[in-house]
């Protein structure tokens, strides 16, 4: 009979326990899940944003062209000719597209574009002679499209850009002369020609 009786009271006992030990078991995974959960981003700093910035094209300042002399045939003559200096206008220079941290105001910029149009630049009128024979000619520069990749800086402070090793070599640029059936006479590569040493503003 002292058994019976006490089975009630000891389930009633098991209830009492178990009850606290679920409440510390939901707190402990609730305390755990805290523990393990992602800590917070740290502020955007130095190094810590990046923006996009450009594509941007921006005109350049003429460009000083000086051809090397050359001869011109004229009959059974080869005339000694040496072209003026010439200004090439037109030619504009691309910053890629880069990604920056706006924190910074100073960085290196690869692949930047310098694009020389195509052109026929009037250089003079001369007179070739040979012998008896005497023509008037008007003498032109060609230029052919020209694409030149170049590093810079970027300096947002100042809105400047700044080409680094700044000259370039012009291929396959000629003479051409309409007063003798539209003659063209190839020259040799023009070589160090200066971009603007100025820094560009933007």
């Amino acid at each position: 009979m002292s058994t019976e009786i006490d089975r009630p009271s000891t389930r009633h006992a098991a209830r009492r326990l178990r009850a606290p030990l679920v409440v510390l078991a939901a707190m402990c995974a609730l305390m755990g899940a805290a523990c393990t959960s992602t800590p917070p981003s740290p502020p955007a700093g130095g190094g810590g944003l990046e923006i996009d910035f450009g594509p941007l094209t921006i005109p350049l300042p003429p460009i000083e062209i000086r051809p090397p002399a050359t001869t011109i045939p004229f009959g059974l003559c080869n005339i000694s000719y040496r072209p003026p200096g010439v200004n090439v206008v037109g030619a504009t220079l691309t910053i890629p597209k880069v990604r920056i941290d706006p924190s910074l105001s100073v960085f290196t910029v690869p692949n930047i574009v310098v694009r020389i149009p195509k052109l026929r630049i009037p250089l003079s009128t001369i007179t070739l002679r040979c012998g008896f024979l005497a023509l008037p000619v008007q003498v032109d520069l060609l230029i052919p499209s020209t694409v030149v990749v170049k590093n810079g800086t970027l300096n947002l402070a100042a809105r400047t850009i700044t080409i680094q090793d700044p000259s370039f070599t012009v291929n396959g640029a000629g003479l051409g002369i309409p007063g003798l059936g539209d003659l063209v006479i190839p020259l040799p590569p023009i070589i160090n020609i200066p971009l603007p040493t100025m820094a560009i503003p933007f």
